[in-house]
């Protein structure tokens, strides 16, 4: 699970009629939050200028970056949170296992779902360095940065074809714009295994 932090001013309330409301949050800065949040993976808290600027010194930052959300006239500047120090004392994992080179590449499929090439079919790529948490693939073409993709194997079984796992790109080689890192954000068992067994047979050789 990702997360998204951002300190603003918001409407707090049950909003809506007699007939149907909710107790909610609405305002410009639920919205900007959840757009912080879309850009996390997994075990990812990233936060905004004003909540870094708010807790100061007490976070541990790893990283920082310029990011610009659907419909922001500006661009965002997002921190993610690696720990907090003081009385918490608390530290997120390390970042993700060194991916392995395959013996075998791995061909699937892919869908762009958001972005210019939104929606996009019959995109064929190949995994050819995997790790637990992410893979290097070769795609079509070159793609932004956090886009996220839904993916499914070529060339197994149909029990196989049919299950979806789902990434997004958090790296681009500087050597080839096709190469790309994708962080896994939803792999079901079946796809995990057949993963694993791919990279402890690498592993061994």
């Amino acid at each position: 699970m990702g997360i998204g932090l951002n300190e603003t001013e918001v409407i707090v309330g049950n909003i809506g009629s007699s007939k149907r409301s909710k107790y909610t949050v609405v305002g410009s800065g639920v919205n900007m939050t959840s757009r912080i949040e879309s850009y996390s993976v997994g075990g990812q808290v990233l936060i905004s200028e004003s909540v870094c600027h708010d807790a100061g010194e007490i976070l541990r930052i790893d990283s920082q970056r310029k990011v610009r959300p659907k419909g922001a006239e500006t661009p965002l500047k997002i921190y993610e949170v690696g720990g907090i120090a003081g009385q918490y004392n608390l530290a997120l994992d390390g970042k993700a296992s060194e991916p392995v080179t395959l013996t075998r590449q791995i061909p699937l499929n892919y869908t762009v779902l958001e972005g210019k090439a939104v929606g996009k079919t019959g995109l064929e790529g190949s995994v050819i360095r995997l790790s637990r948490e992410c893979a290097e693939i070769i795609l079509t073409g070159p793609v932004e940065m956090l886009t996220n993709f839904k993916m499914n194997l070529r060339d197994v079984d149909k029990n196989l074809v049919i299950k979806y796992f789902y990434g997004k790109v958090i790296e681009q080689a500087e050597k080839n714009e096709k190469i790309h890192t994708v962080r896994f954000t939803s792999v079901p068992p079946e796809i995990d295994a057949y993963f694993q067994s791919h990279l402890q047979h690498s592993m061994i050789l």
